[in-house]
């Protein structure tokens, strides 16, 4: 896992977490949810009403 800083049509940059620099193929990638949450969030069944 890294951060995308650089896109272009046939490379992408990723920097990781610790310093390394990959570049990748950007059909190579995909995306992640929020890695930093400590629990998923259950639905509860109730909807949310529309403000008006």
């Amino acid at each position: 896992m890294g951060t995308l800083v650089k896109y272009n049509r046939k490379t992408v940059t990723v920097v990781t977490d610790n310093g390394q620099r990959w570049n990748i193929s950007p059909h190579l990638l995909s995306p992640v949810k929020d890695a930093g949450t400590a629990e998923p969030q259950r639905p509860t069944g109730k909807k949310k009403k529309r403000l008006r």
